[in-house]
């Protein structure tokens, strides 16, 4: 519940779900890394004043009243327009995925700064990428930065069975790489080679920005986006049809 005094937030807009004939419900993520939900009245009226501050995937600058159970936008200054053209379906299910993974993973009144400078970052490179492979890659780093630094981090060194250095599958349910005779008892486990282990490894340790420009082929990267996605799904709980939708390009 919105409670205090009015506050100014510096926030990325995640998510915007319509309210009535004219009013938007909008989740933001504040720099100080706290999961906000408003009202933003009259938002979808043409020409409306809140309409640009409004804007999936967008960072703003928000003015914002305590309600009886939400915030209450009463003014905002868009900063810094949308990551991806809202024509650009593979770039914006990219950011979507992203959205959706925090949303998952954040509970409402929680601050976590991290989480903030993650998706900024995220959105940036995302508004950057090229092509479908490095949206990929960009989402489902930040999809498994972002787990990780919550404390489901998949152990990606040795067999997460017995220890080995041989790892030769990898299984979302026992929790990272395998070997072959840990393998036969993860239902899930699929084989994974030398080369995809250390992408997964790079997924949590590499910058963002690094990924982005490194090299990859599409079926790597999809390979990975789709374990991220798995990932998260399971530790979550969570159905992530937006990851979904980004995987089907």
């Amino acid at each position: 519940m919105a409670r205090g005094p009015a506050r100014r937030a510096e926030a990325l807009v995640l998510d915007r779900t319509k309210l009535g004939e004219t009013d938007l419900i909008i989740t933001l993520l504040a720099r100080e890394g706290e999961l906000l939900k408003a009202v933003a009245k009259g938002a979808r009226r043409p020409g409306a004043r809140l309409s640009a501050p409004t804007e999936l995937y967008g960072r703003v600058d928000a003015l914002l009243a305590p309600g009886k159970s939400l915030w209450i936008l009463t003014d905002g200054r868009r900063l810094v327009p949308p990551a991806r053209r809202t024509d650009d379906m593979a770039g914006l299910s990219a950011a979507a995925a992203v959205s959706e993974v925090v949303r998952a993973s954040l509970p409402e009144g929680e601050a976590d700064p991290f989480v903030y400078a993650l998706v900024l970052r995220a959105f940036e490179e995302i508004a950057l990428a090229g092509d479908v492979e490095h949206l990929d890659l960009v989402s489902a780093a930040t999809a498994m930065k972002l787990l990780s630094h919550l404390g489901w981090q998949p152990g990606l060194d040795a067999c997460v069975g017995c220890g080995s250095r041989e790892t030769t599958h990898a299984s979302v349910s026992a929790g990272g790489l395998l070997c072959d005779g840990c393998a036969g008892e993860a239902e899930d486990a699929e084989s994974v080679d030398a080369r995809r282990a250390a992408w997964l490894r790079s997924l949590i340790e590499a910058r963002l920005a690094d990924l982005a420009a490194a090299p990859v082929d599409g079926p790597t990267a999809a390979w990975l986006a789709s374990f991220a996605r798995n990932w998260a799904a399971y530790h979550l709980d969570a159905r992530l049809r937006a990851f979904d939708f980004l995987l089907s390009f």
